[in-house]
């Protein structure tokens, strides 16, 4: 993208369009600073919410939000940024990882609520006292591992924070060197137009 943006001002230039080549640059500078806005925004959600959250579970979103303009500015720039960023093994693993986690923790309460209910159902009809051990027995185990699971997570999602922190600084990075290039170019065409008039100026003729 940053890429097409100054190679369409590089191209009016070419073609003797310095007037298009220097709005061009400038539409580009808006842009840049736009996405620069939009990729501040994701850390400061990562930093409160985590990376799985803001690049993927806020990516994703309900279908209808994708028709309004306010849900746009950021929804369709997130699963850019999320579609970008799961380019790499790694990434992709540490999304894995934590979105199987949430799966693990979801299924090991469901089946620790169940039991607890069963327990429940056993303990009032009075009877199967050695079913309604092992029903709590299990239920206090399903506990603890949820609880292992949750620690798990924690650090899997650690990890996704600062692999996704560190990808959005990167992309940050980009735009601001894509601002400096075009920043450079709108100098060097205010440069040379000035130089131009000079020269019309000393030989006495008017400026096209």
């Amino acid at each position: 993208m940053a890429e097409a943006w100054i190679g369409m001002g590089r191209g009016y230039d070419i073609a003797g369009y310095p007037g298009q080549a220097g709005e061009s640059w400038l539409a580009a500078n808006v842009a840049f600073e736009g996405e620069r806005t939009t990729l501040s925004r994701l850390a400061d959600g990562i930093k409160s919410d985590g990376a799985f959250k803001t690049l993927v579970t806020d990516a994703r979103g309900p279908q209808t939000q994708w028709f309004l303009s306010d849900s746009r500015t950021l929804t369709q720039p997130r699963l850019a940024y999320l579609l970008r960023f799961l380019e790499r093994a790694d990434t992709q693993l540490a999304v894995r990882r934590v979105a199987g986690l949430d799966e693990m923790s979801a299924t090991l309460e469901e089946n620790r609520h169940n039991l607890e209910v069963f327990a429940q159902v056993i303990e009032h009809h009075g009877g199967m006292n050695d079913l309604l051990v092992a029903a709590r027995e299990l239920a206090t185990t399903g506990r603890a591992l949820g609880q292992q699971v949750l620690q798990a997570r924690q650090q899997a999602s650690g990890l996704l924070d600062e692999l996704a922190l560190a990808f959005v600084a990167n992309e940050d990075r980009r735009m601001e060197h894509a601002i400096d290039r075009t920043e450079q170019q709108v100098a060097h065409l205010y440069e040379y137009l000035a130089l131009e008039k000079l020269a019309y100026e000393a030989s006495g003729e008017s400026p096209q």
